[in-house]
């Protein structure tokens, strides 16, 4: 097989010794903006589904979205659009959507701009534009940060009239509290005359991510572009100190057939928001030490949830990429699906354990090992391409990598089987909490089986088959679910947002989801005895797909969710170990 070729340098001696601290309250939270054009509610297949957008908002993760050509009891739809998108999300994730709607005319029914946010509103308001156009306001707290948010959609045929509606814009804009937020269709390309009124006081998300090379999209598209051009924009302002952009991202969101929900695809932005730009969302309340020492559970605190990761996504396009780790070269081998060709790294050492996870919060996940030898994590970030290692844990514990905190971030982690404690080391502040959860035989199965957002402690019992979750936010449930020589396979099968419990049965070759939210179960035909489970999200659908691994002949099967479709593809060899589920 053809290979891109990529040899890591020479692995850092560096430690980062971690010695008996005091964490102190994290000092930025993660804030995900989404701006979408919805065309009305029809995709470029000439359908109306409002459900084919809460589909990709839930996927993303955004906390606040902006919706342009939002529709209020008109012929597309004849419906309450901002109403129903709000229910279909609340339905989708279990959590209270707030919105705002601004009919561009000022009036109640009819098209406009629409915000939705996770985040509870402090204030809301509106205000209409020259020549038929709105913006809508929502004014949130992130991290004891006040932060304004505006959706618009400028005039689409003058260039004269856009010019005067970013003027008007930054007029009323400015009437407001930083930090600012602007989002929307702005029917301009980055190189017209009329956006000199926006750079003029607003950074271009987009451009300045492509300039950190924090910009992610996806193959023949490399540009950004959100329709024809790139017209659909977020904005900051420039005396947003509190904001600090981390990276942008404009989806694919053709399905197999190359049909989108609209004729404009959704663009978003990451924001910290606080007064570091190292992140943050969570504080421990206690002392504790490295991951060698037991010591009190701590707790985290967040206001807005974070991103659903997808295992095995190197690219960053949402879907779980066809990866192997070699054990034997300790290579890896990745064909990235959103068409950015073959890659191929050694990375790591005979013995080492494979633990890849987004550890910089770009939306790609991160090459990276375990050794249990000297307890190390030696982790690649992507966004970078540095060697980073962190001595956490010893010998014998198990990698439980995750966010535990919901700031976007895999956090360094173990369970340790003897004594049944685990250990985590945040990302953000480097604090560490230490839970105990768990006996010895257990499997331990984290996962965000409340949907908050956060990593949660879980274990699966063989001996009866019993999940035991402990949420990140406190409390805690169990069920029975498998038995003894059944392989749990935890993962969002229904897409609602939560960790499901489930199992693969190597005996029948059958697996077992049980659904979250409401407890009903589902089953499916497909593997055999030998097959190594590889569940991960293939399509991009937000729902994880029922695949497996079989090493004899380095043949993946999956079975699509969203269609019901299957394939067989080849990728690896016997020996190699299956990245997405891990």
């Amino acid at each position: 097989m053809p290979f891109l070729k990529v040899r890591a340098g020479r692995v850092s001696s560096l430690l980062f010794a971690l010695a008996l601290f005091v964490p102190v309250a994290a000092s930025a939270q993660t804030l995900k903006v989404l701006d979408w054009n919805t065309h009305h509610g029809v995709g470029t297949d000439g359908k109306y589904d409002l459900q084919r957008f809460v589909t990709w908002i839930v996927r993303s993760g955004a906390h606040v979205v902006s919706l342009n050509e939002v529709e209020k009891f008109t012929g597309w739809g004849n419906e309450d659009q901002p109403a129903r998108y709000a229910a279909l999300l609340r339905a989708a994730t279990g959590r209270t959507w707030y919105y705002k709607f601004a009919q561009r005319d000022g009036g109640t029914n009819g098209q406009g701009n629409l915000i939705l946010s996770t985040i509870p509103f402090e204030a809301t308001g509106s205000r209409t534009l020259s020549y038929s156009r709105s913006v809508a306001r929502a004014q949130i707290v992130v991290n004891g940060v006040r932060v304004n948010v505006f959706s618009t959609h400028l005039d689409a045929d003058s260039s004269s009239r856009r010019a005067t509606q970013m003027d008007e814009l930054r007029s009323w804009v400015s009437g407001y509290s930083q930090q600012h937020i602007m989002a929307g269709d702005f029917n301009a390309w980055p190189g017209a005359t009329e956006i000199s009124h926006m750079t003029a006081f607003a950074y271009d998300a987009w451009a300045e991510a492509k300039s950190d090379g924090t910009a992610v999209a996806y193959e023949g598209n490399s540009a950004g572009n959100t329709r024809n051009s790139r017209i659909d924009y977020i904005w900051y302002s420039k005396k947003a100190t509190q904001l600090v952009l981390k990276n942008a991202q404009v989806f694919d969101t053709r399905n197999s057939s190359g049909v989108m929900p609209s004729d404009h695809r959704p663009v978003m932005a990451t924001f910290q928001v606080g007064s570091g730009s190292s992140g943050g969302g969570g504080s421990a309340t206690t002392t504790t030490t490295s991951a060698t020492t037991t010591t009190t559970t701590t707790t985290t605190t967040t206001t807005a949830s974070a991103p659903i990761e997808v295992t095995g996504d190197f690219d960053g396009d949402l879907k779980s990429d066809l990866s192997v780790y070699r054990p034997g070269t300790s290579e890896w081998f990745v064909v990235r699906s959103g068409g950015a060709g073959v890659m191929q790294l050694a990375w790591g050492a005979v013995g080492d354990v494979p633990v890849a996870g987004d550890y910089d919060a770009d939306g790609r996940q991160d090459i990276a090992v375990f050794r249990p030898g000297n307890g190390v994590w030696y982790v690649r970030p992507s966004s970078t391409g540095t060697t980073v290692a962190l001595q956490w844990g010893t010998a014998g514990d198990i990698t439980v990598a995750g966010d535990y905190d919901g700031d976007g971030r895999t956090d360094v982690a173990v369970f340790r089987p003897a004594t049944g404690h685990w250990f985590v080391r945040h990302a953000n502040t480097g604090a560490g909490t230490v839970v105990q959860w768990g006996t010895a035989g257990d499997i331990p199965v984290p996962g965000d089986y409340n949907g908050d957002g956060r990593t949660d402690f879980a274990v699966f019992r063989p001996v009866g088959g019993i999940w035991y979750v402990r949420y990140s936010v406190g409390g805690t449930t169990s069920f029975q679910w498998g038995g003894f020589g059944d392989i749990p396979v935890a993962g969002d099968y229904d897409g609602d947002g939560r960790t499901d419990g489930a199992v693969f049965r190597p005996s029948n070759g059958t697996w077992y989801a049980r659904y979250s939210r409401t407890g009903a179960s589902a089953a499916w035909l497909w593997g055999a005895a030998t097959d190594r489970p590889a569940p991960g999200d293939y399509d991009g659908d937000g729902r994880t797909d029922v695949a497996v691994f079989r090493p004899s002949t380095g043949i993946w099967y999956l079975l699509y969710s969203s269609n019901g479709g299957t394939a067989a593809l080849q990728w690896g060899a016997g020996g190699d170990i299956p990245l997405p589920g891990r």
